[in-house]
């Protein structure tokens, strides 16, 4: 199956937005995705959240971790709940590339290897998951505000912005709260030998 290289480079960031993986290439235009095409790649990534949220909320050790997870459930549940309102309004049904199925496929692989996951090692991971997925998001968000036809899908993605910049920020903190908790728990043990 030949690919349009724009599309590729798209199904890359998307896996890597899903699964948590970094790249180090530049945030890619998305100008062959229809508004539809959008619509729905918000739509998994929102769901993504939200699954992940919720397994978070049950199995993070840490406090902050736990209610970090419960802003992500409410606030992407809300993200997910206007953007069908507004898909509703301006009569456009999502329809899912190829590649949103790709990601959900990769997001559930995530999922599975975070189930196996406890304790301090999960919220690491977690947290370590959200930063790269918001971070890719954030591109993704960038990249369709410019290319997308509907003025009021382009005044959506320009509202979700800084929703998205604030839970990078978060999960970046209680990540760094997270590593010196255990830099001073890791120090204490060594000063009782």
């Amino acid at each position: 199956m030949k690919l349009h290289l724009p599309a590729t480079l798209l199904a890359m960031v998307c896996g890597a937005l899903l699964s948590g993986c970094s790249l180090s290439q530049p945030a890619v235009p998305v100008t062959t995705f229809s508004d539809s095409n959008v619509l729905a790649m918000l739509d998994t990534i929102n769901l993504s959240e939200i699954n992940a949220a919720s397994l978070a909320r049950q199995k993070a050790s840490s406090p902050d971790t736990r209610m970090f997870a419960a802003r992500m459930l409410n606030e992407h549940t809300r993200m997910l709940q206007q953007m069908r309102h507004l898909a509703r309004r301006i009569h456009i049904q999502p329809q899912p590339p190829a590649l949103a199925l790709q990601a959900t496929k990769t997001h559930q692989t995530t999922m599975e290897e975070l189930r196996n996951l406890s304790d301090r090692d999960f919220d690491r991971a977690y947290l370590k998951y959200q930063i790269r997925m918001h971070e890719q998001a954030l591109n993704l968000v960038q990249d369709t505000a410019r290319s997308v036809e509907s003025p009021q899908l382009q005044q959506h993605l320009r509202q979700a912005h800084p929703d998205l910049e604030g839970h990078l920020s978060a999960a970046k903190a209680i990540e760094r709260q997270l590593v010196a908790q255990y830099l001073t728990f890791r120090g204490g043990l060594s000063s009782k030998k």
